[in-house]
């Protein structure tokens, strides 16, 4: 199996998944050596720092795809803890019925602060989001 040694994650320059966990074995239904992880969310109206992922103590959230779709023409921003400037890992305006997909490669997913929280706030509109990922400490 294919081996990438120290692959480089998003969130850092100096953290590699080697120093985490060895290795990465880019097994091909996984392609990383940890359970895979989907949360849904489907918000009805307005949304202002609703939760979409919280993660269990003392670990981070690594992210490798963020996908939204929304009923009403509006802003959305998906961020990391509560919407400021410099938490949005998602910030666009969207057309009533579209949506938005975000992926990180798997080899290198984005990887958040330990215990942070993957937040939701939109203007209008109900909004429907898909984030896969995983949990590492």
């Amino acid at each position: 199996m294919p081996l990438i040694p120290g692959a480089l994650l998003h969130s850092s320059p100096t953290t590699t998944l080697h120093e985490l966990e060895g290795d990465l074995d880019l097994r091909p239904s996984t392609n990383v050596p940890w359970d895979w992880i989907r949360k849904e969310k489907q918000q009805t109206g307005a949304a202002s720092d609703v939760t979409l992922w919280d993660p269990t103590a003392d670990k981070a959230v690594f992210l490798h795809k963020i996908i939204i779709t929304v009923s009403a023409a509006c802003t959305a921003q998906i961020t990391e803890g509560a919407d400021a400037g410099g938490t949005r890992l998602l910030d666009v305006y969207l057309a009533a019925n579209s949506g938005a997909v975000i992926e990180f490669p798997h080899e290198a997913p984005y990887k958040l602060a330990t215990d942070v929280i993957v937040k939701l706030t939109t203007s209008a509109g109900n909004a429907k989001v898909t984030l896969y990922g995983f949990e590492h400490a």
